[in-house]
């Protein structure tokens, strides 16, 4: 159900303090590499009642809607999308279902 020809077919879920920052800088560099100005939307982190909790204190930068996270690579005309949100790792549980749902089979 990849709802976007744009949205991601890889995403960073590293852990906090494991250079997912610097590697999302040097992807963003890359020529056929499309990555958001926004990092870490946390979009398939739901309910957005569970932010606030957990590592980090999760909040900056939430997409809430598929209209909002689709809009951040309406840009994009690389063959590669990523995505860097670290929640997805801690809160796997619910993200994991999510990520199936709107990407399919992301790396």
């Amino acid at each position: 159900m990849n709802m976007g020809k744009n949205l991601p077919n890889f995403l960073i879920v590293g852990g906090r303090k494991c250079a997912t920052t610097s590697l999302y800088r040097y992807l963003q560099q890359h020529p056929d590499i499309f990555m958001p100005q926004v990092k870490e939307p946390h979009f398939f982190i739901q309910p957005k009642s569970i932010i606030g909790q957990g590592p980090g204190k999760l909040g900056k930068n939430l997409i809430d809607t598929i209209n909002d996270y689709e809009a951040l690579f309406s840009a994009s005309e690389c063959p590669v999308n990523g995505e860097a949100s670290v929640g997805y790792l801690y809160f796997y549980k619910e993200s994991i279902p999510l990520i199936q749902k709107y990407l399919q089979d992301p790396k």
